[in-house]
């Protein structure tokens, strides 16, 4: 998966959107589950997104807060995923 991201420092916070995440053939069972949890609006949590390798400390990392999977798309006859929004109220990039 290949995202950029940009973001304005002098915008006015908080930076409420949406990040659209589509998934490849290899399935994590992890992020099924939780697209399912949070699938529904009156579940919310903050949610890192990294960029990179996970175990490299110079990964970038993206806090959404108060965030939720507020779409789906299910293409394939499992009901598996294949792209989901990530709705979120604030949007913090960590060092």
């Amino acid at each position: 998966m290949e995202t950029i991201l940009t973001c304005n420092p002098n915008a006015p916070v908080p930076l409420y959107g949406n990040v659209i995440l589509t998934r490849s053939d290899v399935r994590n069972p992890a992020t099924t589950a939780w697209i399912e949890n949070v699938e529904n609006t009156a579940t919310h949590q903050d949610v890192v997104l990294i960029v990179g390798n996970p175990a490299d400390p110079a990964a970038r990392r993206i806090r959404l807060t108060d965030a939720w999977a507020s779409v789906s798309s299910h293409l394939d006859e499992d009901d598996d995923p294949d792209a989901f929004a990530i709705s979120f109220t604030d949007i913090t990039l960590e060092k």
